[in-house]
């Protein structure tokens, strides 16, 4: 019989030992269809083309599959989908929001916690903690995504951050077709077909706003109740609803009252086009800018989303708009030159320019801006990542000047580098860089390509590819560098869609002809493109440069255009005129 002990004296040690078990990694299928109670949930209509191109699958207007030169793969279907930030507010707008779900009370609920915390209504200054009458609808939502003031002396609003994730994608949509629980498919579908309208994705915890409240009580000793008075409504201020995934939780102290709301997301794969892109390119006009005359306009830039926009002209006047180009205003200016230059990164917070003797940056989205650099040439370039830590200025007849401090500091290229020569001979040059700065490409003598953010640049072509005999006068990169377009003035149009291993000319009958190309700018993913002729037409195209049009606008003919910028996810352009006008061209 064995003895059990209960009690007993025993000398003290010291230390302990520790198991730590590990398992192989298991996956369990969270993200299979299943049912999900989506009442409370933000609804929102989601372009079921923008979920399929995401993934691979790029379809035309009527959701044709379009066979395009993906790098190294043909059609091929990704794992995994991902919904920037930029992404979702680029998709959503009052018309695509089905419902406000649970999150609707938000204000509602957050000033009746202020009201129990003071222990009576609050009615200070026109009810300032009454935000929008307490109701959170569409027009709240919309203007709190896009970093809005609800006229609040004081108040800040955060910009979105995040991401949704979708994992398992093909295993997802066969699923979807092998039970149809969306109605919408049936057995022959294939799973290369992707998305159909009507299929749902929910994000459980897909909004998590916050709203924080500081407070000085100063000498109101009397209200330092506060505290105690949230602690009879804590049911109320810290809860999870486990059907609806709604999350809510409340701190307050003497100093704050911070409430969290956690909402689910519902995203509708929906036919409907938020925004109507068979329109690309076709409307321009000059508005915004005709109040300030003609002016020799030299260079333009856009932020991802089109709120924020950037121009130059050769006086040296910076212009820029912070309200998607309904107005603008002279900011600085960086003296006379017939080279003046800007750029802008995908927030619009950082912004660089320059007048081919001096760098100039601003931090503050063109607020303010100070000298970083003297430099001396005859042409300038300048390209910032979208991220904005690497930029670049390119002057032709001095070097390269790099930044990987978002303009703060600036090195020189090495003078015995062969880019240095080329840049030193030749009398145009562009530079352009991808979202992260990883990738950067200068056209020059030949077409430079660096993979390591521009620590070192490789001339990949022999004088047989003939790339060493071209007048490159324009190249831009997109966001992740796979798709290049690179145009050669009184030449060709060629892209590149693996990186810039390889190059290809553009057949189509529509541009081929021996054109004085300008400048070219193309978005985010690489879809849409757009191509100014100098004294001649806009050209543009909507599927990675495998077919283009030109604008037929004999408004538009014939201009002295200098510059194209598109913006990120394409639904803004600009395009700058010397003696003339910026046009801009809106989606929306």
């Amino acid at each position: 019989m064995t003895t059990t002990y209960t009690s007993s004296y025993a000398m003290p040690g010291y230390g302990g030992f520790t198991i730590d078990q590990t398992f192989p990694t298991y996956r369990p299928q969270l993200n299979s269809v299943r049912p999900y109670y989506v009442a409370e949930a933000i609804q929102i209509k989601y372009s079921v083309r923008e979920l399929n191109y995401k993934i691979g699958l790029v379809n035309d207007l009527n959701e044709n599959l379009i066979n395009l030169p993906i790098p190294s793969s043909g059609i091929a279907m990704k794992d995994t989908l991902t919904i920037t930030t930029d992404e979702f507010l680029n998709n959503t707008n009052k018309d695509t929001i089905i419902s406000m779900g649970k999150i609707g009370t938000m204000y509602k609920d957050f000033l009746n916690a202020v009201n129990v915390y003071f222990g009576s209504p609050i009615i200070l200054a026109n009810n300032i903690f009454n935000v929008n009458n307490g109701v959170f609808d569409e027009d709240a939502f919309i203007h709190l995504l896009n970093g809005g003031e609800f006229n609040i002396n004081g108040s800040l609003i955060s910009d979105m951050s995040g991401s949704l994730l979708l994992y398992d994608v093909p295993t997802q949509i066969q699923n979807a077709i092998d039970n149809n629980m969306f109605n919408n498919r049936t057995e022959t579908t294939s799973v290369l077909e992707g998305f159909k309208p009507g299929d749902f994705v929910f994000i459980p915890e897909g909004m998590t706003i916050t709203l924080r409240l500081n407070i000085d009580l100063g000498a109101n000793t009397d209200l330092y109740t506060g505290p105690e008075n949230l602690q009879q409504i804590d049911d109320e201020l810290n809860y999870y609803d486990r059907l609806n995934r709604i999350r809510k939780t409340t701190t307050y102290s003497d100093t704050e009252l911070v409430q969290t709301f956690t909402v689910p997301i519902l995203l509708v794969a929906s036919d409907e086009e938020v925004y109507s892109f068979d329109k690309y390119a076709l409307n321009w006009n000059p508005d915004a800018t005709e109040e300030f005359g003609l002016r020799e306009w030299n260079f333009c830039g856009l932020s991802s989303t089109g709120q924020y926009q950037n121009a130059i002209d050769l006086s040296g006047d910076i212009f820029t708009s912070t309200n998607f180009g309904e107005d603008w205003s002279n900011r600085y200016n960086i003296g006379r030159s017939d080279i003046n230059a800007i750029s802008i990164t995908h927030d619009g917070q950082h912004q660089t320019a320059s007048n081919g003797t001096s760098i100039f940056v601003s931090n503050d989205y063109g607020n303010t801006w100070t000298k970083a650099l003297d430099t001396q040439g005859t042409i300038v370039y300048v390209s910032i990542s979208l991220n904005g830590q690497y930029q670049k200025v390119v002057i032709s007849g001095d070097s390269l000047y790099s930044s990987n401090d978002y303009g703060v500091s600036w090195t020189r290229l090495d003078d015995n580098s062969d880019l240095y020569y080329s840049i030193q001979a030749f009398p145009t040059i562009s530079v352009s860089i991808s979202y992260s700065g990883q990738y950067q490409v200068i056209a020059a003598e030949t077409i430079y390509l660096s993979s390591d953010y521009g620590a070192t640049f490789n001339d990949s072509f022999t004088p047989e590819d003939g790339f060493d005999d071209h007048n490159w006068i324009d190249i831009s990169i997109t966001s992740d560098g796979e798709y290049m377009v690179a145009i050669d003035s009184g030449g060709k149009i060629y892209i590149s869609s693996d990186y810039g291993s390889n190059w290809n000319v553009v057949t189509d009958s529509t541009v081929n002809i021996d054109a004085l190309w300008r400048n070219v700018s193309i978005s985010a993913t690489g879809r849409y493109i757009s191509i100014l002729q100098e004294n001649g037409f806009i050209y543009y195209s909507t599927d990675f440069g495998v077919s283009w049009n030109r604008n037929e606008d004999p408004n538009l003919e014939g201009r002295q255009w200098r510059c194209v910028s598109v913006s990120a996810n394409g639904h803004y352009q600009l395009a700058a005129e010397l003696n003339g006008y910026i046009y801009m061209s809106n989606l929306n």
